[in-house]
C-alpha cells in the first residue's frame, strides 16, 4: 500500500510538471502567432522565467 501511495504522489507531481510545460508551450505558440500577425516583439517568451517554466534544472 505504501508503494502504491508513493507512486501516486509521484504521478501527481509529474502531471503538475507536464501541465506547466504544456502551458509554457501554449503561451509560446500564442506569442509566436501574435508576433507573425502584427510584428510585435516576443517579449514574454524571451524571459527565462517564462521560457523554462516547468523544466526542472536537472534536465
Amino acid at each position: 500500500m505504501d508503494a502504491l501511495c508513493g507512486h501516486h504522489r509521484r504521478l501527481l507531481a509529474e502531471r503538475d510538471r507536464i501541465d506547466a510545460l504544456a502551458g509554457t508551450v501554449s503561451r509560446t505558440i500564442a506569442e509566436l502567432e501574435q508576433s507573425r500577425k502584427d510584428g510585435t516583439p516576443m517579449t514574454a517568451i524571451n524571459r527565462p522565467e517564462n521560457l523554462f517554466e516547468g523544466i526542472q534544472p536537472s534536465q
